[in-house]
């Protein structure tokens, strides 16, 4: 696994905020209730603990994610948002810029889109056909420093 600003800020960070409630709730039973009678060598270790657990709790969390994400994106990548997107069926976008778009991946990668007539007819292929291109445009737009930073920020990155 690779360890760098992206782990650290889009995937390590917000495990660590989301499992706080839990490492709260296992400090305060643990640590400050008399239901057990820890020997000292267990009282040694207990200082150190609420540390561990929150690393491992933590790094557990951002396991888990990338394997429910892997399942729920890689699995399909014709249901990815960016897919969605730039179908004309989706109105997220504007005519206007969807027709940029696909002039654009036209220049950049030479695959040409489907048309709006085409999709409607054919949605499975237009979806497959954007899905192939995606990867290209994540790979181009990798060395954009502003777009990487905006990616890290939001959690999407590769």
């Amino acid at each position: 696994m690779k360890i760098d600003k992206y782990y650290w800020r889009a995937q390590y960070l917000p495990a660590v905020l989301t499992s706080l409630p839990l490492m709260m709730v296992f400090d305060e039973v643990l640590l400050h209730s008399n239901w057990w009678r820890p020997s000292a060598d267990i009282l040694a270790f207990m200082k150190f603990a609420p540390a561990a657990f929150s690393a491992g709790l933590s790094f557990w969390m951002t396991q888990v994610n990338a394997y429910i994400s892997k399942q729920l994106f890689q699995a399909k990548p014709e249901f990815l948002p960016t897919t969605y997107r730039i179908l004309y069926s989706n109105s997220l976008l504007g005519r206007k810029t969807k027709k940029e778009l696909h002039q654009k991946i036209v220049t950049d990668f030479g695959v040409k889109l489907l048309t709006e007539q085409q999709e409607l007819a054919d949605p499975v292929e237009a979806r497959k056909i954007i899905a192939s291109v995606v990867p290209r445009i994540r790979l181009k737009m990798r060395k954009d420093v502003f777009v990487r930073r905006r990616n890290i920020s939001y959690g999407f990155c590769a």
